[in-house]
């Protein structure tokens, strides 16, 4: 079930494919960067996740900009020549339709902890369910459902046939004709504000052979969600710690929260804000001090220290020793 005590987040590796999305139709993609709230270096993916709230946020951008039938067919686009098979590259057995759903829902699980997908069996019908935490207001619901259902119905597609369509599709929003347009549904029965993400079809299908290319050269690193708050409070916080200090009413903003429900959350978790703000910057320290191509001087500036040495001494009180000492324990270790 999806984890509400997390802060959702969205894995950069494909953040940056919604930017590329968009840099089809604005070349000066960083106003657009920036009115969604995503780090200013998301292009560069030096992390592992954003924030979801952001990706909603560049999802409206390229849903005011093209429309909802056209926003179904980019995201229909993007997910069959990059998503997709970026998921059937993890997969070590793709022979049946079966096979294939049951690996893309693990797949999905590791990297996700606000969105819960599985297989169910119900009056005769096997149904492909998505089921998520409610997002604040309906257009961001809308936004992220169109996208998931878009996803889900290119996925079969990509397993069986761009022809195929679902015997049912159940939306937990009423947008059924945007997507019965946007993607050819019109022989799909829809039913609306439903509990739930799906789309129905035989059961004897997942035996259904299936026969996808898969690239045995690409090499994707398994990355687990954070299960708790606070790692996903710092998953979601750490890239826009790259150029200095964030207050925390602007965290507050990335993570689409009240300062009031982000203190009481972190007071629950019996931490403070400067304690996260401390952790990210010495995790992210010891990261730059790994690599030859930044001085102690750099990273200190970097995360708005006055000086180095008052730098040096908060890195050796969280550390055990000094930054210097630190990267020749590394060269030697």
């Amino acid at each position: 079930m999806p984890n509400k005590t997390v802060v959702p987040l969205f894995k950069s590796e494909y953040t940056v494919v919604l930017v590329e999305l968009l840099k089809q139709l604005d070349k000066d993609i960083y106003p657009i960067i920036d009115q969604a709230k995503l780090p200013e270096n998301i292009l560069q993916q030096d992390h592992d996740y954003v924030p979801e709230a952001s990706v909603i946020n560049l999802l409206d951008i390229l849903m005011d900009k093209v429309g909802p039938e056209k926003y179904s067919q980019f995201i229909a686009a993007a997910a069959e020549n990059i998503y997709i098979p970026r998921y059937l590259a993890r997969m070590t057995d793709v022979s049946t339709l079966e096979g294939a759903l049951k690996q893309f829902i693990e797949l999905v699980h590791i990297e996700s902890t606000h969105t819960h997908l599985q297989l169910k069996l119900l009056q005769n019908k096997m149904w492909f369910v998505r089921q998520r935490r409610a997002h604040a207001g309906q257009a961001r619901s809308v936004l992220a459902e169109q996208f998931a259902l878009t996803f889900m119905l290119t996925l079969m597609r990509t397993l069986l046939g761009k022809s195929w369509q679902p015997i049912d599709v159940s939306l937990c929003e009423n947008q059924a004709q945007t997507i019965q347009n946007a993607l050819g549904l019109n022989a799909s029965q829809f039913y609306t504000a439903r509990a739930v993400t799906a789309i129905s079809f035989d059961p004897s299908m997942l035996a259904t052979k299936v026969h996808v290319r898969q690239n045995g050269q690409v090499i994707i690193e398994e990355v687990r969600a954070p299960e708790d708050f606070v790692e996903s409070l710092i998953n979601a916080l750490t890239p826009y710690f790259m150029l200095g200090r964030l207050p925390i009413a602007q965290a507050a903003v990335i993570v689409d929260m009240s300062v009031r429900t982000l203190q009481r959350r972190l007071t629950k978790a019996g931490v403070s804000y400067s304690q996260v703000v401390d952790r990210i910057i010495f995790l992210q320290a010891k990261k730059q001090l790994a690599e030859a191509k930044y001085s102690v001087t750099d990273i200190s500036a970097n995360f708005g220290y006055a000086d180095v040495a008052h730098f040096s001494r908060a890195f050796k009180r969280y550390v055990g020793m000094s930054p210097r000492a630190y990267q020749q324990q590394l060269a030697n270790p």
